[in-house]
């Protein structure tokens, strides 16, 4: 499943820019995590992620939109960019944990759809 090619591979495309002392520290940590978690129940729900009318995933959906929403929505106050800044300046999203990446990919959309922001970048850091 996903998440044991993320283990095994440690998930090289999101290591690329750590120094090898970070990589480390990494890789212990997600043993420790990797020891303690049981994933074999989102591994066999992987293929529905992004099946909004599966039973696994419709309520992490149905729910996406209003948390995307008030995250980007605080994010945005904080930041009290003006329409100029939202369209010069870049936002980062910073997805820790990612699982299927359903909230992540919902901020994106709601920061340019509802709050304007050109340039967005999203990184993902799976554990």
């Amino acid at each position: 499943g996903r998440y044991s090619y993320l283990y095994f591979c440690n998930n090289p495309d999101r290591t690329q820019t750590l120094t090898e002392e970070d990589k480390q520290k990494q890789q212990e940590l997600i043993e420790k995590i990797w020891k303690t978690v049981d994933n074999s129940f989102y591994d066999s729900q992987s293929h529905e992620w992004w099946d909004k009318t599966a039973s696994f995933s419709s309520g992490l959906h149905a729910m996406t939109k209003l948390r995307a929403s008030y995250f980007i929505g605080r994010s945005n106050d904080a930041l009290s960019w003006s329409m100029d800044d939202k369209s010069n300046k870049e936002i980062h999203i910073v997805d820790v944990g990612c699982g299927g990446g359903v909230l992540a990919e919902g901020m994106v959309r709601c920061a340019a759809r509802e709050y304007g922001y050109k340039r967005i970048t999203l990184t993902g850091i799976d554990l």
